[in-house]
């Protein structure tokens, strides 16, 4: 979901600024003060999405390989999309200052992800979604900038055309000439090696309509020159908790008639609510995209909205759909090519808090209000609730396809593709230095049906490191509670020795199902084993420390999967 996002705030128009180094920038030819010639997108660039949660990791060793691949770039082609823009947070997954190096092997993911997009047909936008983990302004933007992108139009410079750049993400906390300064100076970089290349620009401001109102185009004939589109920001993001909105929820769209707040009297979001209900908030879309559309006109440049969206947990699906309904028909008015954020997430076009399987879980609605194809039933892999058949994997190079991982790791202590000596294939899962009660989980995007495995007499079977006089570990499955009408009940085991011996070499161990024992349930408060745990819904797997915290001690996991015995 998009959690770095600021409104773009009814600040005064303000007059153009230049760089304090101009007259040098201009005499490279990297500025000019008049209209430019048009520029030259491919030809395919097309209505399209972004695909989220892939590679914006907080690190590296947590990334998730298989969260998407060449069958969800061939749905996405089925909708009628034409583009895919892949956020990347290489701030967080390239090396230290001063080299800033990329991995070499999480170059060679990114690639494979590249690819497979523009094997199936799309223009792939390879977007620098960089971001620190607190979210601030990066006080050494200037430096990194450059030096990413001499790796990166380095390695893709004979890549098809369909390929294409964006500098940077939404740049915020930083003056509107200073970002056109640095801005030119990376785009000089990257024309080094791909003269031709498409290559997608912005302004400050959070990469908003007005930030792009600032910025003086460059003599380049091959940019599209970016905006992101979320306005109105209170009906856009209500009910969201990263924008102070969690509570704040219960506009409609359009406006209509004056509702009350909903909200205590002396909250000074009282305003907020009362003032969007005093402007014409259709009107509003029209003029802002109108503003943007005549800003481009003036300057003969192409444009590209690389984000829009309406955030799915708090508001009506008339409502939103009325929004991206309009919002779609000025875009398109003003032949502004757009990606939605996102495709499977809180702003996606999934229903709201569905397991997102393709096409069953589509939101029809939202689908008309962009414009995109209903994909026919038929194209469903498996009905719904279907039971689980043997081999299921679980971390095959990675949290296997459909699996999510989650844990909480303050330390940062879990490596989820960990390089070192893996079982088999290039990674494995390590963790360590885990406090007590502390989870490495594995959450199933839709619920298993487990109950014919077990039946079956089936076996989890994983590869494992076990360190010398290591605490034992809980590994457990867990119901998925099916929105509060039942609880998460658990059935565990204990695993330590003499199931598992302590050896730095792999081992392999097959625990059956059957040998799993219910242990109760925690949803806030305790309840003791009733009988009551369902193999047909379970939603997660976990290790967990729950006899004692681990110390120095690392454990290796690799190959996990169910299969018959």
């Amino acid at each position: 979901m998009k959690q770095s996002r600021k409104p773009d705030s009814p600040q005064r128009r303000q007059r153009r600024r230049f760089p304090a180094d101009w007259p040098v920038l201009l005499a490279a030819g990297l500025l000019v003060a008049c209209r430019s010639a048009p520029t030259e997108p491919p030809a395919k660039l097309a209505q399209g999405v972004n695909l989220t949660g892939w590679f914006q990791a907080d690190r590296p060793t947590s990334l998730s390989p298989q969260a998407f691949g060449a069958a969800d770039y061939q749905d996405i082609a089925t909708l009628g999309l034409g583009t895919v823009r892949l956020p990347v947070n290489f701030r967080c997954l390239a090396g230290p200052a001063p080299g800033y190096l990329v991995p070499a092997w999480v170059l060679e993911l990114l690639d494979k992800a590249l690819r497979a997009g523009l094997d199936a047909g799309l223009t792939i936008i390879l977007d620098n979604h960089s971001q620190l983990p607190e979210q601030q302004a990066d006080p050494e933007l200037d430096a990194f900038l450059p030096v990413l992108w001499q790796q990166l139009a380095f390695r893709y410079r004979d890549w098809p055309p369909e390929l294409l750049f964006e500098i940077f993400n939404e740049p915020m906390d930083i003056a509107d000439a200073t970002w056109a300064s640095l801005q030119a100076r990376v785009l000089a970089i990257i024309r080094a090696d791909n003269p031709t290349r498409t290559v997608i620009v912005t302004g400050a401001q959070w990469g908003g309509i007005d930030g792009l109102l600032q910025v003086q185009p460059l003599p380049d004939r091959h940019l599209l020159y970016s905006f992101h589109f979320y306005e109105p920001f209170l009906f856009t993001h209500q009910g969201a908790d990263w924008s102070n909105l969690a509570d704040f929820y219960g506009l409609p769209f359009p406006a209509g008639k004056a509702l009350p707040w909903p909200g205590p009297a002396d909250d000074e979001r009282a305003a907020w609510w009362d003032y969007y209900f005093e402007v014409d908030q259709v009107q509003l879309v029209r003029e802002r995209i109108a503003s943007v559309a005549d800003w481009a006109e003036r300057h003969g440049v192409r444009l590209f909205c690389g984000e829009m969206g309406a955030y799915n947990q708090r508001m009506a699906p008339a409502d939103r759909q009325a929004w991206y309904a309009l919002a779609v028909a000025e875009l398109r008015a003003s032949n502004i090519p757009f990606t939605s954020w996102d495709y499977r997430d809180a702003f996606g076009v999934f229903r709201p808090d569905s397991a997102a399987r393709f096409p069953q879980d589509l939101d029809t609605g939202i689908l008309a209000a962009l414009g995109l194809r209903q994909p026919p039933p038929a194209l469903a892999t498996a009905p719904e609730g279907a039971p689980v058949e043997a081999p299921l994997a679980i971390y095959d190079e990675g949290p296997a396809r459909g699996i999510q991982h989650d844990s909480w790791d303050p330390l940062a202590q879990v490596r989820w593709l960990d390089t070192r000596q893996p079982a088999s294939g290039r990674f494995c899962l390590s963790f360590g230095r885990l406090e007590r009660y502390d989870v490495v989980g594995f959450t199933f995007r839709s619920s298993l049906d487990l109950s014919s495995l077990a039946a079956q007499g089936a076996v989890l079977r994983l590869n494992l490191q076990w360190p010398a006089d290591a605490p034992d570990l809980e590994l457990r499955w867990v119901q998925n509670p099916a929105n509060g009408t039942a609880k998460p009940w658990r059935k565990s085991i204990r695993l330590g020795p003499p199931i598992v011996a302590a050896s730095r070499a792999w081992q392999t161990i097959r625990i059956a199902l059957a040998d799993f024992v219910e242990t109760g349930a925690w949803d806030g408060e305790w309840h003791e084993p009733a009988g009551l745990f369902d193999w047909s819904k379970v939603g997660r797997l976990e290790f967990v420390s729950e006899y004692s915290h681990l110390g120095d001690h690392e454990y290796r996991i690799d190959d996990l999967r169910l299969e018959l015995p």
